[in-house]
């Protein structure tokens, strides 16, 4: 093997034939040395010949001799499948390559190429197996003529040729002929003569129509178009015979498929017809008289086809190698190759490759048997291993670092993730190979690594060691900084002290932000670093100023503050420090010199006003705030300094001058126009107004409080608004503020209240001398019962009258008499009213309406009580006064348990026997108005139950009983329904009410617009 390498290697080929030639089993390699390098290929063929018999070589050497043009009779055992599907291709070999367009749907754009070759030699059994497959037009037209023309089967060639014929190209190829020669009559005419088989009428059609179609001009018609037209007619008359014996194509198309073929030929692009690339490259090797390279998408694990490659091409060795390993061959010229290329290429192994599962077990069986496996393993590296074996072998031991660095460096083996691995887990680790590092070889091995490893490393020797100085840059700091949660304090505390000493080498105006956060964490937690880090004499962007006069603050280091004050660049920054010191007490004079030395005049006065509301001077500190106020540009700050200015203003004593009243009016009227005041304000100028003994601005500023405050405020505010309305003797504005409130309201609260016995009070300096009458309507829908609205309204309402006498039964002055209608009393229940209550008062009544169907009455029913009839004939005549439409069935039951209840389907009114015991005449005539109300709403379409709840109440007061005892019928109901307990009666007849806002309702209603019209229209007078 020595002799044939050395030989190879000197490219002696005179005598490596010698050599091949005296010993046995050469003839593959002493035909390659004939043919590649004395291109004798008679000598080639007679060698390849002999290399057939040998198993190694068989179908290689078929493979060459076919190439030479010697192809043997026997094929080889090991045979290729695509030179199986040549030889098929080139034999017509039908079954085979049938089988393989079937073997996958995407080989059927292969037909054409596959069979257009050997459509002549088709029988019609092999036409039958093409109809199932998908064909181009070309093909099917091929197909088509030659069951036409050849095997004469018409029935055949009419599925072919349906295809062709339905093609996008045919039709415009017939449409073009029928537009411009073969009108309809004539296309007629020519189709009766192909059906008659009259040749000589055929070909009169079609001269008159070559006739007609060279008069045709160029502008309806381009020249290609004709002069081709004109050929396929030329064509149709030469095989008129053939036509009209032939395939009966006229009974679709006036131009046969081989004229319409002829013009799609001359007209479009021809179809592409692609074919396998196994097929085109051995077409391309067979045929081409040079011996070219296969390629390696070619049949990739058929061996011979790799023996071939090997020898044209010496690039594929290694491949070859790592594919079949058995080969003898492939060893000799791998080592061949590796002597060639040694001096050149200084990669031991090719890059991506594997060694073979052979090759790769032999080697890992040599090295679990070493003693020594780190030699063993660098004399391996050394004279070359793949990069997968070199992972292998670095995952079982410890291999030096720098043994790894200088592979990566030379770049014998790449970066992958299992080096990676590797250079981690020996850099984490303090051996003492890895401690011996120097920091180039650290930083080298680190620039290796991922961002995520290199912090895993760092970390690692940090916690045991301190890092080299030369190591850490501002990436690494980085990574230590996004660790900081992983870590305990101590390990963080290591960290800092280190990072700090590397910032502190660093140059002051070259910190960034990702050293100043390593500053601002020192700062938070030792103090002692903030004189170890301080601001520069000369001030520069990146020092976070804000930051450190905050942590100046926090640890109350008021000295160091007080010595740089006087550097802070920005007057902001400037500011937040002289006030932390204002706020610390601090009265030193640096504190002065340095408001005095900002840039901004508006904050400067700020700071100046402060400084002497701190000392106890307010007239110099109100005079700055005068002067910030002007001089201020921002709205916002405007309305902040005018509030400040006005905590001034309190501090003054009540001997105070005009000229500082003057100047508080002026700063309220500012903060008025500027939407700045709010009700505590208004409160405070009023108050400040009252120390100055000013009430009439007192009086203005206390109005402006009442109409911000909510009514909770302004319930705590009317004495202190009625004691300055007297003071400022301005009791009749008051008394319309006042009045106003009332008209404002709709529910009842206690600010109302409180207003109206301010207003009605006969002690009040404020009572209203004349009452209106629109005033009392409106108290009335608030308090209905209160003593001196009730009182007053009974001089003019009856119904006020009637209250009274419910209610309060003392002898009134002023009495209204009984009203009286020169009309006779109509009764008419309610139709559309105007409420002001809600009707969530009445929703504990509505169990008292039944809106299911009622089962039929049982005469037990009804009890013996005499006034049953009376009842029953009482609700009669209501009904009918009322013109209801349908009667109402009473029922009277013991077993109800609520006092009577309504049901709608049918009319019923079914009452329980101990309630209706209690009742008379009257309460039942109030009784039956409610319910006949409630039928008639539901009539109307009000389905609420809330809602006809509260009408029930409402049409109780049409039925002219007494209203003493409907409030008395309202309050048992309520107390059966535990709405109120009965010992409150004891109490005033406005707290009853409250506690009852039905009743409240009920009472407003009585009182409302809506009830004195009814009296008017209807003559109604309630008793």
């Amino acid at each position: 093997m020595d002799t044939e390498t050395e030989l190879i290697r000197t490219q002696n080929w005179t005598e490596l034939k010698r050599f091949y030639s005296s010993s046995a089993g050469h003839s593959w390699e002493l035909a390659w040395v004939y043919l590649l390098r004395s291109h004798d290929s008679a000598k080639a063929i007679e060698e390849f010949s002999k290399s057939i018999r040998d198993p190694r070589y068989e179908t290689a050497s078929f493979i060459l001799l076919w190439k030479l043009g010697q192809k043997p009779s026997m094929r080889p055992a090991d045979f290729s499948p695509s030179l199986r599907l040549f030889e098929a291709y080139e034999n017509s070999d039908f079954s085979y390559l049938i089988h393989f367009i079937e073997k996958s749907k995407e080989n059927e754009v292969y037909l054409p190429a596959l069979f257009s070759k050997s459509i002549e030699k088709m029988s019609a059994q092999n036409l039958h197996l093409m109809q199932k497959f998908t064909r181009s037009a070309s093909f099917s037209f091929q197909l088509g003529y030659h069951a036409d023309r050849r095997l004469k089967d018409h029935d055949l060639a009419a599925k072919f040729y349906g295809d062709f014929l339905s093609d996008a190209w045919s039709r415009r190829v017939l449409e073009e002929a029928r537009k411009h020669f073969l009108d309809a009559e004539k296309s007629r005419m020519l189709q009766n003569a192909y059906a008659q088989h009259d040749g000589v009428l055929v070909q009169r059609i079609l001269k008159a129509s070559l006739a007609k179609l060279e008069k045709v001009s160029d502008q309806s018609l381009p020249e290609i178009w004709r002069s081709t037209l004109c050929e396929a007619l030329n064509w149709e008359l030469k095989h008129t015979t053939e036509n009209i014996f032939g395939f009966p194509f006229w009974k679709k198309s006036e131009l046969s498929p081989s004229a319409i073929s002829l013009v799609q030929q001359k007209m479009f692009s021809p179809e592409k017809d692609p074919e396998p690339v196994s097929l085109s490259f051995w077409k391309k090797l067979f045929l081409n008289s040079k011996l070219e390279e296969i390629p390696a998408t070619l049949d990739p694990d058929f061996l011979p086809l790799w023996q071939i490659r090997v020898e044209l091409n010496s690039d594929t060795l290694s491949e070859a190698l790592l594919r079949f390993p058995n080969e003898e061959r492939f060893l000799l010229l791998w080592s061949v190759r590796q002597r060639e290329v040694e001096t050149k290429n200084p990669k031991r192994w090719p890059a991506n490759e594997k060694e073979s599962n052979v090759v790769r077990k032999n080697l890992e069986r040599a090295f679990d048997r070493s003693n020594d496996k780190v030699l063993w393993f660098d004399r391996l590296r050394k004279s070359g291993c793949s990069q997968d074996f070199y992972e292998y072998a670095i995952s079982k031991i410890p291999v030096p670092v720098s043994w790894v660095l200088d592979d990566l460096k030379n770049h014998f083996i790449t970066t992958s993730a299992n080096v990676r691995i590797f250079l981690r887990d020996q850099l984490c680790v303090q051996t003492s190979e890895s401690s011996q590092l120097s920091s180039q070889q650290l930083l080298e091995a680190i620039s290796y690594l991922t961002p995520a490893e290199t912090q895993q490393v760092l970390l690692s020797r940090s916690v045991i060691s301190e890092i080299p100085h030369q190591i850490l840059n501002d990436e690494f700091i980085d990574l230590f900084w996004d660790a900081k949660q992983k870590v305990s304090d101590e390990v963080f505390s290591k960290w800092l002290k280190m990072v700090l000493k590397f910032i502190q080498s660093q140059p002051q105006k070259k910190l960034e932000q990702r050293h100043w956060q390593w500053i601002e964490l020192a700062w938070d937690r030792d103090p002692a670093t903030l004189a170890s880090f301080p601001p520069p004499l000369t001030s520069f962007q990146a020092f976070p100023w804000e930051i450190y006069i905050q942590k100046l603050n926090q640890h109350e280091n008021t000295d160091q503050l007080l010595q740089v004050l006087s550097r802070i660049p920005e007057d902001r920054l400037k500011e937040t420090a002289i006030l932390e010191l204002m706020l610390n007490g601090s009265s030193d004079q640096r504190v002065l010199n340095a408001i005095h030395s900002m840039k901004t005049d508006y904050i400067r006065h700020s700071l100046l006003a402060t400084w002497y509301e701190n000392k106890g001077e307010y007239e110099k500190a109100l005079h700055n705030r005068e002067a910030e106020l002007q001089l201020c540009p921002i709205i916002n700050e405007q309305l902040r300094i005018a509030r400040e200015a006005l905590n001034l203003y309190k501090k003054f004593e009540t001997s105070g001058s005009r000229e500082i009243l003057s100047s508080l009016l002026n700063m309220a009227d500012f903060l008025e126009k500027n939407g700045g005041l709010e009700a505590h304000h208004c409160r405070e100028i009023s108050e400040i107004s009252v120390k100055f003994l000013a009430w009439e601005p007192a009086w203005k500023w206390t109005i402006q409080e009442w109409n911000r405050s909510s009514e909770a405020e302004r319930l705590s505010a009317l004495d202190r608004l009625l004691d300055i309305a007297f003071q400022a003797r301005a009791i009749e504005e008051a008394q319309r503020l006042l009045i106003e409130s009332v008209f404002q309201r709709i529910q009842p609260n206690p600010l109302t209240y409180e207003i109206l016995n301010a207003l009605l009070d006969p002690n009040s300096a404020f009572r209203i001398r004349h009452l209106r009458k629109e005033f009392l309507d409106r108290a009335s829908q608030i308090y209905p019962l209160h003593f001196e609205v009730l009182k007053s309204r009974a001089a003019y309402d009856y119904r006020a009258v009637l209250l009274w006498d419910s209610f309060y039964g003392e002898d009134l002055e002023v009495r209204s008499e009984i009203p009286s209608y020169s009309k006779k009393r109509r009764y008419e229940l309610w139709g559309l009213t105007e409420s002001l209550t809600l009707p969530e008062v009445y929703s504990k009544f509505t169990k008292y309406l039944n809106t299911l169907p009622l089962k039929k009455a049982d005469s037990k029913l009804l009890s013996k009580n005499a006034f049953v009839e009376t009842a029953k004939r009482l609700t009669q005549r209501l009904t009918k006064s009322f013109q209801l439409r349908d009667a109402v069935e009473i029922r009277v039951l013991d077993e109800l348990e609520i006092p009577f209840r309504v049901s709608f389907s049918p009319y019923v009114l079914e009452v329980k026997s101990e309630f209706f015991e209690q009742l008379d005449e009257e309460m039942w005539s109030a009784l039956s108005v409610g319910v006949l109300q409630v039928l008639h709403d539901r009539e109307r379409g009000l389905f609420d139950e809330k809602r006809l709840a509260e009408r029930f109440f409402q049409g109780m007061l049409l039925s002219g009983s007494p209203m003493a005892k409907l409030l008395r019928f309202w309050v048992w109901l309520a107390i059966h329904e535990e709405m109120i307990t009965p010992t409150i009666l004891k109490s005033d007849p406005e707290n009853v009410v409250d506690q009852l806002p039905f009743v409240k309702a009920l009472l407003i209603f009585f009182l409302s617009t809506d009830f004195e019209n009814k009296m008017e229209d209807c003559g109604f007078v309630p008793n």
